[in-house]
């Protein structure tokens, strides 16, 4: 394995323990065969899902990779801290990961007396 490869799985763990979701990230280097048989190194990150397991993967290029992939987590931060059951009625909604918090959360109706009375009654 090449060093670049090495520091930059290194540096997309560091931000995203910075961002504080390395716990939602599973970070790891794979070596993937493109069309043309060419084999390639990419950074993969697997996280949860609303229907299960998922991977965002970003080839290794550069030293800038790793915070061209750690992008991907980081504008979805609040979706991969959310409660499932929360990103599974923001994916009904059809409400894009990335923008969870403005299209999803900043338009819940605030929970009032009707909303009190319904949580109360989702818990019988």
């Amino acid at each position: 394995m090449q060093k670049i490869h090495k520091q930059t799985l290194i540096d997309a763990k560091q931000l995203l323990k910075a961002a504080g979701i390395l716990h939602l990230v599973t970070v790891s280097l794979e070596d993937q065969q493109t069309e043309e048989g060419k084999h390639i190194t990419v950074l993969a990150g697997s996280y949860e899902d609303v229907y299960g397991n998922s991977v965002h993967t970003e080839t290794i290029t550069g030293f800038k990779d790793s915070k061209t992939f750690t992008m991907f987590f980081t504008q979805r931060i609040d979706w991969l801290k959310a409660p499932h059951s929360q990103k599974a009625d923001s994916m009904d909604k059809g409400v894009h990961p990335a923008f969870f918090v403005e299209e999803y959360l900043n338009k819940q109706d605030p929970p009032g007396f009707e909303g009190t009375l319904q949580a109360l009654n989702n818990l019988y």
